[in-house]
């Protein structure tokens, strides 16, 4: 376990890596007079400065490159004199993907966003790179490192301690994978025991940033770390061999990084388990993965992505996963699998949360195709990111907590078993396609502060393109809506639902009318009012709407089938007793019946 404990390394004067200031390479640009909007691809678009070299970006998600679809060719085909790329205030960019900026041949600045929380290896090209290299070797771009290359000023086994600067936001995915090794190669500056030293203010750090580097025995992350993500294999095929000590057939064995001592002995730091060796000769019968809440006195924060990735290969399913009260920060699959159905996903079959967790948000593809029967999410919870239990087809039962706030876009889309499901009151939104193709939901109820429901959130079928596919199946039958100003997407897809309850002059009963006069003559979407002193809905019946069913609702619909008066709509829902779609003599006969019984 070399150069992970509290030892660490110790250093002479001379070994520690110097940080001066970093040059600022990164200018803000001003644009004031800008041209037209051109496309980027179909779903990003940019604004050009009057000069033609600063573009600002448009758009949400990962940034992929520019399209080479035909019909924007000329767009595209100005990005060639653009030096500076920025993004608008309302832009909601998440990561860049690989080759991002390859069409911004050109590109000496950059400005990126806080949103942005993963930056591909090759999302800037190879000029670009050389071009950012600061005098301690760190390539930037903003305020991510892109790469490093050791100066070649620096002694032959000098350096035992690389320090990111306080620079740094991010780093990027590969930015460091075998760059270290290398450099002990022949006359290379570091030594065989590396550690690497965090700042505080670092967020993010990449998918493979330290890949195959196994001269890294140890990394510090300090006390006052703003740390939230690890990427997926960041610290694979590395020197770092600390663990918990407590390798045995109920608890296999995970890697911690994070935590050391200081001068005097003390215990510091915050750690992160960074990797899981999973094999079906060390699982007991419970087949038990159990992440420690402290290592070194030190408490574990943090879980890298992919953290199930690693159970696939020669693990047998049906892995059970506990995570400790410590934890701030779950990371999600790896990246580039989140769509497949053979993830390590597939082997969880059980997770387990302290109820004092101090977890706050459930990233975007964290359980995605597992096989959860149940779940329920720690107290601290505000936020379910986009997909986080997608095609989990096996989870009958969630338990949310009153914290919740925010359900993202299809975040339980196709739980087709998921029979039951309480939103609690602290709900605020729910995304596109949330609960798109839960067959087994046969009814729910959207709390009173649901400031808004998205496209598809109850459909049948999630992304489906045909009309008939939103057409009420084996889909939610039955939604009460709690609050009357609840902005819902007007679309056709939205809810496919044979009763919506709300409140008279609600958007819900705005949301039906629009629907009925888009679809003629169908009854998909049946609008049935509350009754606003006790909150529940007026009984089928009850046309005249007065709380109780009696001779003269028989009476006012008589004298509707008589032509002799007129009804409201959602006054026709209440009384159509057979659910036909049509009030006639059936449906008063069905009303007499009900008052012969009372």
């Amino acid at each position: 376990m070399a150069g992970v404990l509290a030892v660490g390394c110790v250093l002479t004067s001379s070994a520690v890596l110097p940080v001066t200031a970093i040059p600022t390479a990164i200018m803000t640009a001003s644009a004031e007079e800008t041209t037209g909007e051109y496309y980027w691809d179909a779903n990003t678009t940019f604004t050009l400065s009057e000069d033609g070299t600063v573009a600002t970006l448009h758009g949400e998600g990962a940034l992929q490159p520019a399209t080479t679809e035909s019909k924007y060719k000329e767009d595209v085909a100005r990005l060639k004199n653009v030096t500076t790329i920025q993004f608008s205030e309302d832009s909601h960019f998440t990561a860049f993907g690989y080759k991002a900026f390859e069409s911004v041949s050109n590109l000496q600045d950059i400005i990126i966003p806080d949103t942005v929380d993963g930056i591909a290896d090759g999302a800037f090209s190879d000029n670009f790179i050389k071009q950012h290299y600061d005098e301690n070797g760190f390539a930037w771009a903003d305020n991510w490192i892109l790469s490093f290359k050791a100066p070649d000023e620096w002694e032959k086994d000098s350096v035992s301690q690389l320090v990111i600067p306080e620079k740094a936001v991010g780093i990027a995915d590969g930015a460091f994978q075998r760059k270290i090794k290398k450099q002990v190669v022949g006359t290379g500056c570091f030594t065989d025991n590396v550690t690497i030293i965090i700042n505080s203010n670092l967020k993010y750090i990449g998918a493979a940033a330290f890949h195959l580097d196994d001269k890294i025995t140890d990394m510090h992350i300090p006390d006052d770390s703003q740390l939230e993500r690890i990427g997926d294999y960041a610290f694979d095929w590395t020197g770092i061999t600390f663990t918990d000590n407590t390798i045995t057939k109920e608890k296999p064995l995970v890697f911690y990084v994070g935590s050391y001592y200081d001068e005097e002995g003390n215990p510091c730091g915050l750690n992160w388990a960074v990797q899981m060796n999973y094999s079906s000769n060390e699982f007991g019968e419970d087949k038990s993965v159990v992440i420690a809440d402290y290592v070194n006195d030190r408490p574990v924060v943090g879980v890298q992505d992919g953290w199930s990735d690693s159970i696939v290969d020669g693990t047998p399913s049906g892995i059970s996963v506990v995570f400790p009260s410590t934890l701030r920060h779950l990371g999600t699959v790896t990246r580039s699998s989140h769509q497949e159905k053979n993830t390590g996903n597939n082997h969880v079959i059980s997770v387990t949360f302290p109820e004092d967790c101090e977890l706050t948000r459930i990233k975007d593809y964290t359980f995605v195709n597992s096989n959860l029967t149940e779940i329920q999410l720690p107290k601290n919870v505000t936020q379910i990111d986009d997909s986080a239990f997608e095609y989990c087809r096996s989870l009958e039962s969630v338990t949310l907590p009153e914290n919740l706030q925010v359900i993202g876009d299809s975040a339980f889309a196709n739980c087709e078993a998921l029979k039951e499901l309480q939103l609690p009151d602290g709900v605020q939104s729910i995304g596109d396609w949330a609960f798109a193709g839960c067959k087994a939901l046969k009814e729910i109820t959207i709390p009173k502060n649901v400031m808004q429901i998205g496209e598809g959130a109850f459909s049948y079928k999630a992304n489906a393109t045909d009309n008939k596919d939103y057409l009420p199946k084996e889909s939610i039958q039955k939604i009460t809506i709690l609050n009357p100003d609840c902005q819902i997407a007007e679309n056709i897809h939205t809810l496919d639902s044979v009763l919506i309850y709300g409140y008279l002059g609600s958007t819900a009963e705005t949301f039906c009318h629009n629907v009925k006069e888009f679809i003629e003559n169908t009854t998909c979407r049946v609008f049935i009012p509350l009754n606003p002193e006790t909150k529940v809905p007026y009984e089928f019946g009850d046309i005249n709407m007065d709380g109780e069913i009696s001779v003269t609702d028989a009476v006012k619909l008589q004298k509707y089938l008589h032509k002799k008066e007129t009804i409201k709509e959602y006054q026709f829902n209440l009384v159509d007793l057979n659910q036909d779609g049509k009030v006639n003599v059936c449906d008063l006969v069905l009303l007499k019946r009900i008052l012969l019984n009372k």
